[in-house]
């Protein structure tokens, strides 16, 4: 099927020549092309991604080097008999995004690979309208895929930059100037007493959240 047609165009094309359409022209032109062809002919290449045709969204330049996801803070801290509790952290793009001092997004999620040791990067896996009109992304991904891994951050709405700090540096949050910076890395905590889910969510005078029965 593949000769007949090609000899349809041959015929073709010698006509809009005003040339005489000899099969035997086309079929020893045919016969010197198969007998040119090699083995790396029927090796099937891909382009690599980067270098698609301009116009094809390319792969980010600034991307984690190892498999960006997020994972769940492990720890748990006993409070008492049969309860405990997991400290919950700043997300470091709401802290970014929010609109006033004291407003807080707290998550038990962070980027191990953009993180340094015991200095975490705490993002949300949720999608939050309000820090982008029309957005449709999760912090996780505002943080990669539009701020590069958090090196193209933007100046924060209010307060000042956020900080990497590691665990166990607590901060006072009395005054409305420390509300400004983010938050620290203990600003909340999730607590689950054991063996029971159907639980509701407590505050104490220190602002510790609980569960109580």
């Amino acid at each position: 099927m593949t000769i007949v047609n090609a000899f349809i165009v041959f015929r073709e094309a010698q006509k809009a020549r005003d040339s005489p359409d000899r099969s035997e022209e086309f079929l020893q032109e045919l016969q010197t092309q198969l007998l040119q062809i090699t083995a790396s002919d029927f090796v099937e290449e891909f382009p690599e991604w980067t270098q698609i045709r301009e116009g094809v969204r390319k792969r980010p330049q600034h991307q984690c080097k190892k498999k960006v996801g997020l994972i769940e803070f492990p720890e748990w801290t006993q409070i008492r008999e049969g309860v405990r509790k997991r400290p919950q952290h700043q997300c470091k793009v709401c802290s970014i995004r929010k609109k006033k001092v004291g407003q807080r997004s707290a998550t038990r999620f962070y980027c191990e690979t953009c993180s340094d040791g015991n200095k975490r990067v705490y993002l949300c896996d949720r999608i939050r309208p309000e820090h982008y009109p029309g957005n449709s992304m999760t912090c996780h991904q505002i943080w990669h895929l539009k701020w590069k891994n958090g090196e193209e951050r933007p100046r924060p709405r209010v307060g000042r930059d956020i900080q990497m700090r590691g665990l166990g540096k607590k901060r006072r949050r009395a005054d409305t100037d420390d509300d400004a910076m983010e938050g620290d890395d203990n600003s909340g905590t999730e607590v689950a007493e054991e063996g029971n889910s159907d639980a509701a969510i407590d505050v104490d005078e220190s602002g510790m959240r609980y569960t109580t029965i």
